[in-house]
C-alpha cells in the first residue's frame, strides 16, 4: 500500500528478525523506535543516526519532511530531560539540514520501499530504498537474524557526470565507559560494543576500495561532532575521503562511526548501494514480575536467558558475516514471499490487513527463548509488554504462524503442555519467565479460560496435521486428553459440561477479560471444535473408546447448540436477572452482578455479536466438519451483517477521514457493494443498485459516492431504502 505526505507520520516499518527485536523505518525513510534492546522502545532516536547522499558539492538527507504537531513525541525517561514532549522536534531528526521534500512509503510487508523525491531542480540524484529482513516460510532460523537490509539506489538525472557518495552514520548507543567504535573488513564494517556483550554493527556490501570510513567523529563540545562530519560531508565531490579518526576507549562519550561509498555516475546511470545493520544484546531476564522472579527462585531455574537469535550467532559481526554470504538466497525468497502475498488474486484491503499482521512477529511483541520457543505479549506499550505469558486466550486467535513457521507455533503450545497444565486438567492461560517455571496448586491466579482451552485443542490438532509427526503427537496426547476431559471433571469448578451434554455451561473466562455464564454459540463453537479435533487424535493413536466417547458428545453440541439459535442468528441464552447465576461461585456475585440495575453484567445474551460462529470457521480451517448447521449459518451471517448496524446515529454515518487516500475509498467501495450492492449486465441495460434498511445510512453513502465519484439516486422499495444508477 501507498502513503504520501502526512499519511506516513505514523508508520513504523519493523526490520529484524522474529523474537529477536527490531528497528523501525519511518514513513518519511528515516530510522526509529530502536528497539533492539531486550524491550519496546516507542519513539526512540539513535542520537544523529542517518543515511545521505552527497553529490556535485551539495547532500541530501535521506529523509522527507517531519510532519505536524511538532511539539515532540513522549518517550519513556524523557520527564527530566530537555527533550520530548513540549521541547518541539528532535535535534536528533536532523529535520533542519536539507533532504528529499517529498517522498511515498510503499508498505508491502516483509518489504518496504521509499521513493525521495522534490529536488530534481536542486540536485542532480534521485534516490529511492528498499528495505527488508529476511522473512521465508519455513526458515524461522533465517528469518530470526537481527538484522535490517537498507538498498539506496541513485540516479543521475543531469547532463554530466557526477561523482556521489552514500554516507551511514550510526552511534553507538551505549555512552559507558569502555565502549568502543571499530572498524574492520578493510574498512566495510562499523562495530560498535559496550566493551562487553552487546553490540551493533553497519556493514556495506562494496568492494573496500570504494568504500572510506570513520570510526569516531570528532569529539568535541555541544555539537562540534555534527559540525566537523558536515564539513567532511561538503568536501567529499572534490575527492576527498572521510579520514580515520581513533580515541582510546573509556571515556563517556555520544560517539558515532561512519561508512561512506564513493562512486561516479554517468548521464542517466544508476547505482545501489546496499548498507546492513545487525546487532547482538544477548541476554534477557524478566523485568517485569517479581512472582515470576520469585516463582523461579523457588523451583531452582536461572533468572536470566540468552536470546535465541545468541545460540546461533555469536555477535553482531557473526550475524553479518552469514548474511552478507547469504544474501542473494535470503534476498530472494523474502521476496518470493512478498510477490507470493501480494501478487494473489486476493482482495488489496485484504492483502493489506494480513501483512500488516504478519508484521507482529517482528515486532518487540514476541521474543524467542533460548531453545528457540516463541513466546509473546498480548501487546507492547512505550516501554513494556502488556500481558505477559503468550496468554492463550489471546494468541488463541492468531493462524498465520502455524502455517508460515510451523515449528515455531508448536513451540508456543509445546511451552504450555510442558509447563502450565495442572494435574486435573486445568490449562493456566499464562506461561511464565524464565522458561521452565511449572504452575503449582498454589497458583490458583492462574484460573482456566475456556476459549483458550478448547482452542489449544484445535490448534495441536492443526499442527500436527501440518508437521505430520506421530510421534509428536503420541508425545503430548495424554496432556490434550487430560484437557479435554477438564471440561467434564468434577474438579472443574466452573462446571462447564459436567453431564457430557455437548452443551457448554457453568462459568467461563475469556478473552475479553471478563466471564460468561450459561450457553453461548462463540464458546460453543470452541468447544464443538476441540470435541472435533480430539476425537480424531484419539483415533490416530488408538485411543478408540476416547475418540467414540468425543464423537457422541459433539454429536450431542451440535444438536443442543440449535437452542441458541434464535431464528435469526446465534446467541447466548441467560436470564440477566438470575442474581442464582453468579451467586453459585463465592467470588462472582460481587463483579458480575449489578445492583442498581438487577442484572448480570458483561454477558451477550440475544445481542448480536461478530464472534458468534467463529471457530466454525476455524474448525474448517484445520480440515474438520463445521460445527454449526450451514443453513442457520447462512441465516446467522446475514443478519450479522445487517444488524451490524445500529440505528444511532454514530452508526449510521461515515466518517470521511476514514476514508481520505484514494486505496482506502477504493476498498470502502468495493466493501459496500459486497456486502449490498447489485449489478445487471453490464452488456444489457445496466443497472447499479445498493440496499440498506437504514435511512440515515443511505442519506451518508449517496452523499459519500457522489462527492467521491458519481451521483445516484435514492428510492424506497418496500422496508429497503436503494441507491442506484441507470444507463
Amino acid at each position: 500500500m501507498d502513503y504520501t505526505g502526512e499519511y506516513t507520520k505514523e508508520i513504523s516499518f519493523p526490520l529484524g528478525g522474529i523474537g529477536s527485536g527490531c528497528i523501525g523505518l519511518a514513513g518519511n525513510g528515516r530510522l526509529c523506535d530502536w528497539e533492539i534492546f531486550n524491550r519496546s522502545n516507542k519513539n526512540s532516536t539513535l542520537s544523529y543516526t542517518h543515511f545521505c547522499i552527497s553529490a556535485a558539492g551539495k547532500y541530501r538527507l535521506l529523509q522527507g519532511d517531519c510532519f505536524e504537531p511538532y511539539t515532540g513525541k513522549y518517550r519513556y525517561q524523557d520527564d527530566d530531560k530537555h527533550r520530548g514532549y513540549g521541547w518541539g522536534v528532535e535535534h536528533e531528526l536532523l529535520a533542519g539540514l536539507p533532504h528529499f521534500r517529498q517522498h511515498t512509503f510503499h508498505g508491502t510487508f516483509p518489504v518496504a520501499g521509499v521513493d525521495f523525491s522534490g529536488e530534481e531542480d536542486a540536485f542532480p540524484v534521485t534516490a529511492e530504498l528498499l528495505a527488508w529482513s529476511p522473512f521465508i516460510p519455513g526458515m524461522d532460523r533465517e528469518s530470526s537474524l537481527p538484522c535490517a537490509v537498507l538498498e539506496y539506489t541513485f540516479k543521475n538525472i543531469s547532463g554530466e557526470t557526477v561523482e556521489a557518495s552514500a554516507v551511514g552514520v550510526l552511534a553507538n548507543p551505549w555512552n559507558c565507559a569502555g565502549h568502543k567504535n571499530i572498524i574492520s573488513g578493510g574498512g566495510t564494517r562499523l562495530t560498535l560494543t559496550d566493551g562487553n556483550e552487546n553490540g551493533l554493527a553497519l556493514s556495506v556490501r562494496e568492494e573496500a576500495e570504494n568504500v572510506s570510513s570513520q570510526a569516531y567523529w570528532y569529539r568535541g563540545g555541544w555539537s562540534d561532532g555534527l559540525e566537523m562530519y558536515l564539513n567532511d560531508l561538503a568536501e567529499l565531490s572534490s575527492g576527498k575521503r572521510f579520514r580515520p579518526r581513533d580515541y582510546e576507549p573509556g571515556e563517556i562519550f555520544n560517539d558515532h562511526g561512519v561508512l561512506a561509498v564513493h562512486f561516479s555516475l554517468q548521464p542517466g546511470e544508476s547505482r545501489t548501494v546496499k548498507f546492513i545493520i545487525t546487532w547482538h544484546v544477548p541476554t534477557r531476564t524478566n523485568t517485569w514480575s517479581s512472582v515470576s522472579r520469585e516463582e523461579a527462585e523457588k523451583q531452582g531455574i536461572a533468572p536470566a536467558w540468552k536470546n535465541y537469535y545468541a545460540t546461533q550467532w555469536q555477535d553482531q559481526d557473526a550475524s553479518a558475516d552469514e548474511l552478507c554470504q547469504r544474501f542473494d538466497e535470503l534476498r530472494a525468497g523474502t521476496m518470493q514471499f512478498r510477490n507470493a502475498l501480494f501478487d494473489s488474486t486476493l482482495d488489496e484491503a485484504i492483502v493489506n490487513g494480513a501483512s500488516a499482521c504478519l508484521s507482529t512477529l517482528k515486532s518487540p511483541t514476541c521474543l524467542r527463548l533460548e531453545d528457540g520457543t516463541l513466546y509473546g505479549w498480548e501487546g507492547t506499550g512505550t516501554h513494556w509488554g502488556s500481558c505477559e505469558g503468550s496468554c492463550i486466550h489471546v494468541w488463541n486467535y492468531a493462524q498465520a504462524a502455524a502455517f508460515l513457521f510451523p515449528a515455531l507455533e508448536r513451540s508456543m503450545q509445546e511451552s504450555h503442555l510442558k509447563y502450565d497444565v495442572r494435574a486435573d486438567g486445568c490449562l493456566n492461560f499464562r506461561l511464565m519467565l524464565p522458561l521452565g517455571i511449572k504452575v503449582q496448586p498454589e497458583h490458583d491466579w492462574l484460573r482456566p479460560c475456556a476459549d483458550g482451552q478448547f482452542g489449544t485443542i484445535m490448534k495441536c490438532y492443526r499442527d500436527w496435521k501440518i508437521c505430520g509427526d506421530q510421534n509428536w503427537l503420541e508425545t503430548y496426547y495424554p496432556t490434550l486428553k487430560r484437557l479435554m476431559q477438564f471440561a467434564w471433571s468434577s474438579e472443574n469448578q466452573f462446571r462447564w459440561d459436567p453431564e457430557k451434554t455437548g452443551l457448554i455451561g457453568g462459568r467461563q473466562h475469556h478473552t475479553l477479560d471478563m466471564e460468561l455464564f450459561g450457553p453461548s454459540s462463540w464458546i460453543q463453537s470452541l468447544y464443538l471444535g476441540a470435541l472435533a479435533a480430539m476425537e480424531k487424535m484419539a483415533e490416530a493413536v488408538g485411543d478408540h473408546d476416547f475418540s467414540a466417547e468425543c464423537g457422541t458428545i459433539l454429536e450431542k453440541g451440535k444438536a443442543a447448540a440449535d437452542c441458541l439459535f434464535n431464528g435469526e442468528y446465534y446467541q447466548q441464552n441467560v436470564d440477566l436477572k438470575d442474581k442464582n447465576i453468579p451467586a453459585q461461585w463465592d467470588d462472582a456475585v460481587a463483579t458480575y452482578w449489578n445492583a442498581e440495575s438487577e442484572e448480570i453484567k458483561y454477558q451477550i445474551a440475544d445481542g448480536c455479536i461478530i464472534d458468534q460462529m467463529l471457530a466454525d470457521w476455524h474448525a474448517r480451517l484445520l480440515g474438520v466438519d463445521g460445527v454449526f448447521d450451514p443453513e442457520k449459518k447462512k441465516t446467522a451471517t446475514y443478519d450479522l451483517s445487517r444488524y451490524g448496524y445500529s440505528e444511532g446515529n454514530e452508526a449510521s454515518s461515515i466518517l470521511f477521514e476514514n476514508f481520505k487516500c484514494p486505496s482506502c475509498k477504493s476498498s470502502f467501495l468495493r466493501g459496500v457493494f459486497c456486502s449490498a450492492g447489485t449489478v445487471s449486465d453490464p452488456a444489457k441495460s445496466f443497472h447499479l443498485e445498493i440496499k440498506t434498511d437504514n435511512e440515515k445510512l443511505a442519506d451518508a453513502l449517496r452523499e459519500y459516492i457522489s462527492v467521491s465519484c458519481v451521483e445516484m439516486k435514492k428510492t424506497k422499495r418496500a422496508d429497503k431504502f436503494s441507491l442506484y444508477l441507470k444507463k
